[in-house]
């Protein structure tokens, strides 16, 4: 986590130890669990065709 939090600091992405980073995954994880699973659903057929 530190090399992640320092990279982002060197690009001026963000400026965070990485301990608030490891905080903001560990927060993420609800989100980005939504987000893959709506990802990985096969397609309804017929869901676009007009």
């Amino acid at each position: 986590m530190q090399r992640v939090a320092a990279w982002a600091g060197e690009l001026g992405i963000a400026e965070l130890t990485d301990e608030a980073l490891s905080q903001r995954l560990h927060r993420a994880v609800s989100f980005l669990q939504a987000v893959t699973e709506q990802l990985y659903q096969p397609p309804v057929v017929g869901q676009f065709q007009k």
